[in-house]
């Protein structure tokens, strides 16, 4: 799915290191009467977890990618959308001419556009023909989303389906671990309100929805689908990769060589140094924005994901010297002026896209995916066009070996009210079909539309949705209750899928994880909003010079103390009563 226009990162809700959407950014729910009555209790210590995630088993029914997966963290690609479309589901519909309502929130692909009404969405009207069942939504705006979830959780008529953003840990697929989970009191409510779907897709069982069976195993730990040994949600699945280095090829490759990788950090500030040309308004690196880098050159040091764990203990990665190495070495680059100037804290978010694609910037940092493509879109636009590619990664020093933080693997989770077995049933048939492979008539249907009316093909075969047609499909959140396995294609850039093959195989096997992933803190819902904030603060009057790298240490101490330890140990015991 498309992100261009939904990556909007907040700065409330941050831990260091770590990026949050502002689709994230959470409010507080209170305890409240859920759909079947009374109060749901506070949430209970994690049980001993069995191993009840769904077996994973990839659909072999798609087209077939030009660059085959190497594995369940990588994603196939396509150079071009194929053209043989075969239908993935081959049996009766899946729905039973029932209504099924779903709470969602707004698509960011369309940007603010809603959706065209139903009674005149000729997609929309396709899709529930081909479900025999009559899917409507009540769709809120990202910011908020979460004041009308907490809405919705303190009535007793509860939505069929039920979006959760972050997942039961607060994490999502373009950060690691943030300052707030999706609710204060979700456990509880999933313990008391939403179906137990364990006996439908744990294990083997899941064989009878073979298109979630698909959805690879990482993304349904790292999102806490299972509470206390028991399936609640499934998970949106996006791709493991996160923020990384981009190169200018006609300004790196020119001026410090062809392909060029630095030995370590001092070699790239030696590069940095040798592009950098103020005077002519062209700096050595475009930041983008503090949390972007606080993705990227932490990994290059060696500091943690988010958290670090050894025999149990956690760490987080403020409190190690390798993280605050990293904070010293970009303070390092901003005061020698090789960033462009406030890019670091240009609120707008496509400044840094905008200063690149003008060639004002020999390297820049950005993100694997998505924004890959925007930035490709932005920089063919230009005139001159500017010419890009990925920086090879490095380490901070000769001789260690370089790193990459990864995300979940996933966006948001889903979960359905408790019904009767022949209800949920019908439901995940549903959700099945929805979660058809790429390139199925299904997902053409679900992407594009109807072909002449939402959309037509251009000269390479490539669905190109008709002016204003995004408002019947994309802005239809239908790839928010679940969606097939991310793959690398975008149309009219003919070497995507090529360069991200070739960036996964890169950043995968040197990737980072979070071990604190889908694991459930009351205290990092609560706290963790304005401790972060106050860390993330801290840290840009740092970076910018505004403060020095002598208060860094206090500011530990008082993340510490304000809440972090708290967290800290409930992570640990949710960790230790799950193994």
């Amino acid at each position: 799915m498309n992100r261009r226009g939904f990556v909007r990162l907040s700065l409330a809700g941050v831990l260091a290191g770590a990026a949050i959407p502002l689709l994230e950014a959470c409010t507080a729910v209170p305890s409240a009467p859920a759909a079947s009555g009374g109060a749901p209790t506070a949430p209970k210590a994690a049980a001993k977890q069995p191993n009840v995630y769904p077996t994973f088993r990839p659909v072999t029914t798609g087209p077939k990618p030009d660059f085959a997966s190497s594995g369940p963290q990588y994603e196939d690609g396509f150079t071009n959308f194929p053209k043989d479309n075969p239908k993935s589901w081959t049996k009766s519909p899946p729905g039973n001419g029932t209504n099924v309502s779903v709470l969602s929130q707004a698509r960011g692909i369309g940007g603010n556009t809603p959706p065209t009404p139903l009674d005149n969405n000729p997609a929309w009207k396709e899709v529930n023909r081909q479900l025999n069942a009559n899917v409507t939504y009540t769709i809120t705006p990202t910011p908020d989303y979460q004041a009308k979830l907490a809405a919705v959780m303190s009535g007793t008529d509860l939505p069929d389906i039920i979006l959760f953003q972050g997942g039961l840990g607060g994490t999502n697929a373009t950060s690691s671990t943030v300052g707030a989970s999706s609710t204060t009191n979700l456990p509880a409510f999933l313990e008391h309100s939403m179906a137990d779907l364990t006996p439908y897709l744990g294990g083997d069982a899941v064989k009878d929805y073979p298109n979630l069976a698909a959805i690879p195993t990482f993304a349904w730990k790292n999102s806490g689908c299972a509470y206390n040994g028991k399936i609640y949600m499934w998970p949106v699945e996006r791709y493991r990769p996160l923020n990384m280095l981009f190169r200018n090829t006609d300004i790196w490759d020119k001026e410090v060589g062809a392909n060029y990788v630095p030995t370590d950090a001092a070699d790239f500030k030696k590069a940095l140094v040798q592009v950098n040309r103020p005077k002519d308004d062209r700096y050595a690196i475009v930041g983008t924005n503090i949390q972007y880098n606080l993705q990227v050159f932490p990994a290059l040091f060696g500091a943690p994901n988010g958290w670090a764990i050894d025999n149990g203990k956690l760490t987080r990665d403020i409190e190690t010297p390798q993280y605050k190495e990293s904070i010293a070495y970009i303070r390092d680059l901003v005061a020698s002026g090789l960033y462009y100037p406030d890019s670091l804290i240009n609120p707008a978010s496509s400044a840094g896209v905008q200063t690149f694609a003008q060639g004002k910037g020999a390297i820049m940092v950005y993100t694997f995916g998505v924004n890959w493509s925007s930035l490709y879109t932005a920089t063919q636009a230009a005139k001159p066009v500017v010419n890009f590619l990925p920086l090879g990664l490095f380490p901070g020093h000769t001789g260690q070996k370089p790193g990459h933080f990864l995300g979940p693997g996933f966006i948001v989770t889903n979960g359905m009210k408790k019904g009767s077995p022949e209800r949920i049933q019908e439901i995940l048939r549903i959700v099945d079909w929805l979660a058809a492979p790429f390139g199925s008539a299904e997902d053409l249907l679900l992407t594009y539309g109807l072909k002449d009316v939402e959309y037509t093909l251009d000269a390479n075969g490539h669905p190109v949705q008709n002016k204003g047609a995004a408002a019947d499909t994309q802005a239809v959140p239908w790839q928010y209750i679940v969606q097939h396995p991310q793959v690398m294609f975008f149309p009219n850039y003919p070497d995507y899928a090529k360069l991200e093959y070739e960036a996964e195989h890169m950043l995968i096997p040197v990737g980072i994880e979070d071990p604190t992933w889908g694991y459930f803190s009351s205290a990092n819902s609560t706290q963790g909003p304005s401790i972060s904030q106050t860390v993330l603060d801290t840290l840009t009057d740092i970076l910018v010079g505004r403060r020095d790298i002598s208060e860094y240490d206090q500011m530990v101490k008082d993340w510490q103390q304000k809440g972090g330890n708290t967290i800290l140990g409930e992570l640990e015991s949710a960790i230790a009563a799950a193994s």
